[in-house]
């Protein structure tokens, strides 16, 4: 019992036998301890080897026997784990937010020549493909275009773009964009311009969408430059008199393009000083939209940069065209292109099949309305 009470570190001997023999609690700690220490003894060593020296008539079965005797081994004590407490300290212990986490100072140990204490958390721009002007069509067009339910049915109003506007828009809905992100707790970086599209026009090229606006961040080098500067705008217009970088935009007013949604629209340019009969020759050739960037300046033929609806009758196309030099221009629309049709108001020509069919050909139609009378009727409504 010596030895046991020693190997048990419970409390020297004389004091263990004198706490068992005053106390019943500890008298049954005691036998408990003595009981566990001899189910090891046997466990670990042989039992003919501790009664080798003792004679004994069942020395095959003594040992079993006595271990029988003992009352079974008390199951472990088992306590129900408090989750909220350990999800607590968990989330404490791992908690990357929280001063000096676990995974920096591991990582810190690692690396050599860094300073952990410079570290912040990685931030990503983000940039989005997407044209904020179809959020004003959606929620509100009179900041779009004012007005717009006034426009006379069947009518052709020529309009221009607002750099101004633009770029105030733009700063707003990224700043609202930006705070969305952080409240969100998204590691996006403060200083990025994620949307930079309004109109977000195809460049034909590339067959990608091009930003309107240069990132915010950019603005700071002309710190002088009023809202709607060209230094704030990605996509410089043609025209280098363009002073204000504003569009021309024809807006129609008409079921025209929801009955032929692929009619032909363009502007037309003459020389300067062309006769009536140099006008007509020129607005009666198939149009060349396509140009190579050294010919640009020379061109005679300005297709849409886009174009969009405000509703099913409201339709507009935007021009990379200096607005006040509207009067230069005749904007034109084509029939789209369809089979061919045979048909005619004057007398036909019967003297052969080739002839008829000539005379008959239905050519396809071509509207060209002059620039100044668009101009005249929208100064003098």
């Amino acid at each position: 019992l010596s030895q046991l009470a020693g190997r048990l570190q419970i409390m020297p001997p004389h004091e263990l036998f004198r706490s068992a023999l005053d106390d019943d609690d500890a008298l049954l700690d005691l036998r408990e301890a003595f009981e566990q220490e001899l189910r090891h003894c046997f466990g670990r060593r042989a039992c003919r080897e501790l009664i080798g020296h003792w004679d004994l008539p069942n020395r095959a079965t003594f040992c079993d026997e006595l271990l029988d005797t003992l009352p079974p081994e008390p199951p472990p004590q088992q306590k129900s784990v408090d989750l909220g407490l350990l999800s607590d300290r968990l989330h404490a212990a791992l908690d990357p937010r929280q001063p000096n986490p676990p995974a920096q100072v591991r990582l810190c140990q690692r690396l050599q020549g860094i300073d952990c204490a410079r570290l912040i958390p990685p931030e990503f721009p983000i940039g989005l493909d997407f044209p904020t002007w179809s959020l004003l069509k959606q929620y509100d067009k009179e900041w779009l275009l004012p007005g717009a339910d006034t426009l006379e049915k069947d009518s052709i109003t020529a309009l221009q773009t607002n750099p101004a506007f633009i770029d105030a828009y733009m700063v707003g809905i990224n700043t609202q964009f930006m705070a969305e992100m952080r409240w969100r707790d998204l590691a996006v970086d403060r200083y990025s311009t994620p949307l930079r599209m309004f109109w977000g026009q195809v460049n034909y090229a590339t067959q990608q969408r091009q930003a309107d606006i240069q990132p915010l961040g950019e603005w700071a080098r002309a710190p002088a430059d009023p809202v709607g500067a060209l230094t704030h705008q990605s996509i410089q217009p043609d025209d280098p008199g363009n002073a204000t970088g504003s569009r021309l935009i024809i807006t129609f007013r008409s079921d025209l393009f929801r009955r032929y949604p692929s009619t032909l629209v363009y502007l037309v340019r003459p020389p300067a000083g062309a006769d009536d009969a140099a006008v007509d020759a020129l607005l009666q050739q198939t149009p060349q939209l396509e140009h190579a960037a050294g010919d640009r300046a020379n061109r005679r033929f300005f297709g849409p940069t886009f174009s969009g609806t405000l509703a099913p009758d409201l339709t507009f196309f935007a021009f990379d065209v200096t607005p006040s030099a509207l009067d230069q221009y005749w904007l034109v629309l084509d029939e789209p292109p369809a089979e061919l049709r045979f048909r005619s108001d004057a007398a036909a020509n019967a003297a052969n099949s080739a002839t008829f069919a000539r005379t008959t050909l239905d050519q396809p139609t071509r509207i060209a309305i002059s620039g100044a009378e668009l101009e005249r009727q929208g100064l003098n409504p």
